[in-house]
């Protein structure tokens, strides 16, 4: 994977982690030349389309949060071989890490940090963005003290594994809700319980609840009580154990109801050391546990001591008697009557909980009060299945049994999704996608066609067209751009044609010249084509290259006579031809004085320069035509 180039975009730089899902790069965006963290699912989860489907919306969504301490998502890519999120790089420790060296956390430290995991999370749940595994891995401190969530969206996709990923359900187990432990309906409560959980570890450097395998740990957080941590760190002020208590609550309906509540709680504890009324009523146990042991003042004897009780006459005694048994008698009386009216006073009778899912609001009001029930809206969501005002959860479940009396608590449709369709024309295709991704649309037919001005693999046209209202989900085709369409030139016939005519007309055409040979030709005159390498009438593209032969004509011929002058016993005779064509040596030989030299010299051209040398000197220079 190392300098792997995925998309055409991201250069992988090396690897910073790994768990049962995926592994994590850090990596270069060639595109926008910034460092990004990439994280790569396994090989194995890519093969499964559910988990691959899931993945992909979850991911999606969470791509939609942008808050100073969330990590953002940038991108969700594909390759041939892989699936990868695109994330924000971020320096610094985990939270893990942090707890490991330098736990227990004091005081101020571990408030500041849950506030800020607190505003991260009210931010995700405002959008209807549940984390799920909130624990000290998915968390990230900066040098500067600041805290980014992660894996916003991603433990969604991951639900259907945890029970068969062991490996990375035993890190997050300690971290569940009961509701998650036992299957059950989970809200934005459970990050709120899974935040108590990494309270709890930061003020003690243990978690509340421990076991052999993650069944057994699952079992001790839906039914055992945690060990106040107050007796494992004793520093721990009782207004914070209040808040850690309220936060670790079996009950949702007991526990904070949202991120904002705990954070204002937190808040009010860091600057004045005290906690809401409602975390008062709470847990008012933590106020008594260590309450000061009260004196109580003893009561006085009356002067006088045993000497006053010999003063009743035996009439007072004997009326005194006959109060208290008639007083006993009415008590036992009273006792027989309620013993048969109270329970059916107080007797509530069990009832099942009717299916709402799909049913219209008015429709699941009507099926409760039925059943003497309630009901409670959580929150509102979109929903592509189930049109607006129906009910696409509920929690209990149908056909559990319940007391009457009890809230149902529902999430409504908001129906589909409205998404104004964003311009995605003049961008590259790779852009586009990603732009279009984060709106949640899909991307449609893709065709290509030619465009004088647009470069390729930028976007023509989309439909539907930029500010179009559509639904979550709606598919968008794009016409993407070929560049500009190729024009094919006809090569006319440069045959016996001059040179300077022919080199005009291809440059006036749009082609380009390649090699000029020259050949000796009989028939053609001097100065005009006798062949060209493209064929007269084939049709090529504009700057296609054309070499051309040109007749030199026809081949001339001369005799030079020369005698060898007087010198030393051996000269070195040459004969050279200049010509328009250059020069050549047509004859070298040694001679000796006094021998005649004959020779026909063959040249072509208007004229040509004949010159003889001796030892390198020209002895004669003769033009002839």
């Amino acid at each position: 994977m190392h300098d792997k180039l995925l998309n055409h975009r991201y250069q992988i730089i090396e690897k910073i982690g790994g768990g049962g899902m995926a592994l994590v790069y850090k990596a270069q965006d060639t595109l926008l030349n910034r460092v990004v963290a990439i994280k790569v699912l396994h090989k194995h989860f890519c093969n499964d389309e559910e988990f691959i489907r899931r993945f992909r919306r979850e991911a999606e969504a969470a791509a939609s949060l942008s808050h100073s301490n969330i990590v953002n998502i940038y991108d969700i890519g594909k390759t041939e071989e892989d699936y990868f999120i695109v994330m924000e790089y971020v320096e610094g420790k985990t939270l893990s890490q942090i707890i490991n060296e330098e736990g227990p956390l004091d005081i101020d430290r571990t408030v500041e940090i849950a506030i800020q995991i607190c505003e991260a999370l009210e931010e995700a749940h405002k959008k209807g963005i549940v984390h799920r595994d909130i624990k000290p891995h998915n968390i990230i401190i900066t040098a500067d003290d600041r805290i980014k969530v992660a894996d916003f969206g991603i433990a969604q996709a991951a639900t259907s594994l945890t029970m068969t990923q062991p490996n990375s359900v035993l890190g997050s187990v300690h971290y569940s809700s009961p509701e998650q432990a036992r299957g059950g309906f989970v809200d934005a409560r459970s990050d709120l319980y899974s935040l108590g959980v990494v309270m709890y570890e930061m003020l003690t450097k243990q978690v509340p609840f421990q076991g052999e395998n993650h069944i057994t740990i699952a079992l001790k957080h839906i039914q055992e009580p945690f060990l106040p941590p107050s007796q494992i760190n004793p520093a721990i002020p009782k207004n914070l154990e209040r808040i850690v208590s309220r936060a670790l609550e079996k009950d949702t309906m007991q526990r904070y109801q949202s991120a904002e509540e705990l954070r204002k709680d937190l808040e009010l504890f860091y600057t004045k050391g005290q906690v809401s009324k409602e975390t008062l009523r709470h847990n008012p146990g933590l106020l008594s546990r260590n309450a000061p042991t009260q004196i109580y003042p003893t009561v006085r004897r009356k002067a006088g001591g045993e000497q006053g009780s010999k003063t009743f006459s035996k009439k007072q005694k004997n009326k005194y008697l006959l109060w208290i048994v008639g007083g006993f008698a009415a008590l036992v009386g009273v006792g027989i009557i309620l013993l048969f009216t109270v329970p059916n006073l107080f007797y509530v009778p069990n009832v099942e909980v009717p299916d709402l899912i799909g049913k219209t609001l008015a429709e699941a009001q009507e099926l409760l009060a039925k059943e003497k029930l309630s009901l409670s809206i959580i929150r509102e969501e979109y929903s592509k299945e189930l049109p607006a005002q129906s009910i696409l959860y509920q929690d209990p479940a149908p056909k559990e049994t319940v007391k009457q009396g009890r809230t149902v608590q529902v999430i409504v449709s908001r129906g589909p999704k409205i998404i104004k369709v964003e311009d995605v024309t003049n961008k590259p295709l790779r852009d586009a996608k990603v732009i279009l991704n984060g709106q949640n649309l899909e991307i449609g037919k893709i065709s290509y066609s030619y465009h004088p001005e647009i470069p390729a693999e930028y976007v023509i046209e989309q439909n539907p067209k930029n500010g179009t209202d559509v639904l979550e989900g709606t598919e968008v085709d794009l016409k993407v751009s070929k560049g500009s369409e190729e024009v094919l030139i006809e090569v006319p016939n440069f045959l016996n044609q001059p040179l300077d005519n022919v080199l005009k007309e291809i440059e006036n055409l749009g082609l380009k010249v390649g090699r000029i040979d020259q050949q000796v030709n009989s028939t053609v005159q001097a100065g005009r084509v006798i062949s060209q390498s493209v064929q007269p009438g084939e049709k090529v593209a504009a700057g296609k290259i054309i070499d051309l032969t040109v007749s030199k004509g026809e081949l001339k011929r001369t005799t030079v006579n020369f005698e060898v002058p007087n010198g030393p016993e051996s000269q070195k005779v040459q004969v050279k031809v200049i010509t328009a064509d250059g020069e050549r040596i047509v004859y070298e030989q040694n001679h000796s004085p006094g021998d005649q030299i004959n020779r026909v010299i063959e040249w072509s051209g208007e004229t040509a320069r004949i010159q003889v040398i001796i030892d390198g000197v020209v002895r004669s220079d003769n033009v002839v035509q």
